[in-house]
C-alpha cells in the first residue's frame, strides 16, 4: 500500500507538483509517470523508495519495493545496457518485490 496526503514536492525553491490524496492498495497495477523534462517523476519515484526526503506532507509506502537504475552502456560483465537491465528485472521479478521502480540513470 502507497498512501499519500498533502505532498508537495519541489527543488532548488521551484514548485513541481502536488497531491492532496492518493492510495494505491492493489500491488496488481501498472502504473506509470508521465510528464515533461524536469517535472519531478525521478524525485517522485526517489521519495516513494524513501531515497530523497525533499517533500513536504505524509508518503506511506509498505509495498516490498525493489529500483532499478536503467543503464545503457556497458556494465563490467560486457553485456549491453539493455542485457543488464533485462537481467535486473528479472532478478527482481524473482524476489517477488510488491512493487518495481525502473530509473533512467
Amino acid at each position: 500500500m502507497i498512501q499519500i496526503k498533502n505532498f508537495k514536492l519541489e527543488k532548488k525553491d521551484q514548485f513541481l507538483f502536488e497531491i492532496e490524496k492518493l492510495l494505491i492498495d492493489n500491488n496488481n497495477q501498472v502504473i506509470g509517470l508521465i510528464g515533461n523534462n524536469g517535472s519531478g517523476k525521478t524525485s517522485f519515484a526517489k521519495a516513494i523508495l524513501g531515497i530523497e526526503n525533499d517533500y513536504k506532507g505524509l508518503l506511506i509506502n509498505k509495498f516490498k519495493t525493489l529500483y532499478i537504475e536503467q543503464n545503457y552502456f556497458l556494465n563490467e560483465i560486457f553485456s549491453s545496457g539493455g542485457e543488464y537491465t533485462k537481467d535486473q528485472i528479472i532478478k527482481a521479478f524473482n524476489l517477488e518485490a510488491d512493487l518495481l521502480i525502473l530509473l533512467k540513470k
